[in-house]
């Protein structure tokens, strides 16, 4: 519902051309602005060094972005916890940049890897229809990650990485649906 929202679709179904007018004005200044393109532009300008561009910058990394240091003039929050410099970030909105800001490319494609192969297994070698919806929740990550869906401790991601456990096992894999059921009754 929120990208149905975001691409701009809500006025169409008002027929007051007033109203109609000032969603589609809402839209467009609150909601369609490419916000993202900044995120992106900062992070490649920082990450010019091919070991960090690979092996990433480890877990209290930092990106700079010039553009950052005006938010943080507006809202007060120069300080930080850990004393970085203004414009340093630890986190940025991008899952697929978190991942490579933390671990590199060696991390992204061994993420990448470790999940195709569980949806594989989930979808193709599954006996139960329980597994075959797991890999359905790893395969959700993957759109999400383009302008969100970090990798942080939240129960979405570890809801992600629970189901990779899920697909992954072959004990599971192997039981049947009427196994699962009367397990799940069970309990």
């Amino acid at each position: 519902s929120f990208l149905y929202v975001y691409s701009g679709n809500l006025s169409k179904y008002f027929t007051d051309p007033e109203f109609v007018e000032s969603i589609k004005s809402y839209e467009k200044d609150n909601l369609n602005p490419d916000s993202r393109s900044m995120v992106y532009d900062d992070f490649v300008d920082d990450f010019q060094n091919w070991k960090d561009i690979l092996f990433g910058r480890g877990a209290l990394g930092t990106t700079y972005s010039p553009q950052y240091i005006i938010l943080q003039e507006i809202s007060g929050t120069k300080e930080n916890i850990f004393r970085f410099p203004p414009g340093y970030r630890l986190e940025v909105e991008s899952g697929y940049l978190q991942i490579i800001l933390k671990t590199g490319l060696v991390g992204l494609i061994l993420f990448v890897v470790i999940s195709f192969r569980a949806i594989y297994f989930g979808i193709f070698k599954s006996k139960n229809t329980f597994t075959m919806m797991v890999s359905i929740i790893i395969l959700e990550r993957f759109p999400t990650m383009i302008s969100f869906g970090l990798p942080e401790y939240s129960l979405d991601y570890i809801l992600f990485w629970l189901s990779i456990g899920v697909c992954l096992s072959e004990k599971i894999r192997s039981i049947s649906n009427v196994e699962i059921y009367f397990f799940l009754k069970s309990s």
